[in-house]
């Protein structure tokens, strides 16, 4: 068990600490001649539905899975579950 003094210097030194964020929308096999003639406008079906829930990556690991949306006029990802490496296997 931590104090609450411990926590809330433990919580101030995390505050500053970087993360990189990504999300994987699907995936999608294309020559390499059709990637390299990709271009504004152009379409690429990926894998998955709609309605999947898209994989939120911490630091390049799964941890999260989300779904899309807006938050005052900008894209978001509304986290709704936690990632485990068994759901690869599904």
């Amino acid at each position: 068990m931590t104090s609450s003094e411990e926590k809330h210097k433990m919580l101030q030194k995390l505050s500053s600490a970087k993360l990189g964020i990504s999300i994987l929308f699907g995936n999608t096999n294309i020559t390499l001649r059709d990637f390299l003639d990709l271009k504004e406008g152009d379409v690429v079906r990926l894998d998955n539905s709609v309605e999947d829930n898209l994989i939120v990556c911490v630091n390049k690991e799964k941890k999260f899975f989300g779904r899309p949306g807006m938050v005052k006029n900008k894209l978001a990802v509304r986290v709704v579950d936690s990632y485990y490496e068994k759901d690869d296997i599904m």
